[in-house]
């Protein structure tokens, strides 16, 4: 479940910056098929909000962030991203507090609440997206996500958010400190 919640969220984060950027009516298509809770909820409503998407990444007059964002997520609306990616690759895990500059504001009425943004990228040639996690309050929730999809796992916690540290199994080949979970 957690991956469609992350897959819902990114829909609806690239729905609103479309509706801010004022493609409206992109967005309304998006957003009407995108629930605000819950999760995405079954394969046919899947595929009808990858068809959204494709959409998107079709309409030569949106600019290219926003369909290469689209054509990521309707890639994932079709397959399982684990399925797709193997258990290869890195969850980045990353504390944002309440004066973070992060642009991306997650879904909250009074800005920005602080938690982890999560971020599982390929080890395969260049650095690329396989999946944007859920936004987590909670650094275990976090880690639970991560290490469903790779054994990788980085982590910069709110207790040393200048330092990363491994949260992974076996053997990290960047020789980073091991993540001290009892203060999770």
């Amino acid at each position: 479940m957690a991956q469609d919640r992350s897959f819902e969220e990114s829909a609806l984060v690239l729905g609103r910056d479309l509706r801010a950027d004022g493609y409206r009516d992109l967005a309304a298509a998006l957003l009407e098929v995108v629930p605000e809770t819950g999760t995405v909820r079954d394969d046919a409503h899947r595929a009808l909000v990858a068809e959204r998407l494709h959409g998107i990444s079709a309409a030569d007059h949106v600019p290219s962030r926003f369909r290469e964002r689209a054509t990521q997520l309707a890639s994932l609306a079709s397959a399982d991203a684990t399925i797709r990616h193997g258990r290869t690759g890195t969850v980045w895990i990353a504390w944002e507090g309440r004066d973070s500059d992060n642009a991306e504001d997650p879904v909250g009425e009074h800005g920005p609440q602080p938690g982890y943004w999560v971020s599982w990228q390929s080890d395969r040639g260049q650095v690329d997206w396989c999946e944007d996690g859920p936004y987590c309050a909670d650094l275990r929730d976090a880690l639970a996500w991560a290490r469903a999809r790779t054994d990788a796992v980085i982590v910069r916690p709110a207790w040393d958010e200048n330092t990363h540290y491994w949260a992974g199994r076996g053997h990290d080949r960047r020789n980073l400190p091991p993540l001290d979970e009892s203060r999770a």
